[in-house]
């Protein structure tokens, strides 16, 4: 489960996310330490994508030619994660575990657009919700929200 706490800036259109959570069940997470790391890694990559990374082409070729044209997020653009992990010990894992790898990733750019949707009233479907395409979004709906 991943929830997201947005704030939308009415005039300049940007997202800035508040609070995130998240909680797992990893089976019994055998080095906690790691699976918290990795939960963190995964929804900060899942928020960059949902709200930063946009990647354009144009005749099967990338238009971002390096990383100064495509923006991944660094520590600064999100709040910390706060991670909850339920020890539900998986009888065909080892030592009970479950993988963690994918899990981390998969929820954090619906509950990332679910946050904007309910921000501006108005349905989202497509990513990433940059600041242009907020924009977009609030036009199409009639006016600023």
């Amino acid at each position: 489960m991943n929830a997201v706490e947005v704030a939308v800036d009415p005039f300049t259109f940007e997202v800035k996310t508040e609070n995130v959570w998240t909680i797992y069940d990893v089976g019994y997470p055998v080095d906690r330490l790691i699976v918290e790391g990795q939960a963190h890694g995964g929804m900060s990559q899942a928020l960059g994508y949902a709200g930063l990374e946009k990647l354009q082409m144009r005749g099967g070729a990338f238009l971002q030619g390096n990383m100064a044209d495509y923006t991944i997020p660094t520590s600064l653009d999100f709040p910390a994660t706060r991670v909850q992990l339920v020890e539900n010990p998986y009888p065909f894992g080892p030592f009970g575990a479950k993988g963690a790898g994918e899990l981390v990733f998969d929820g954090g750019a619906p509950a990332f657009a679910l946050a904007v949707q309910n921000a501006l009233g108005t349905e989202v479907h497509r990513l990433p919700l940059t600041a242009e395409a907020v924009m977009t979004l609030v036009h199409d709906a009639g006016g600023r929200k």
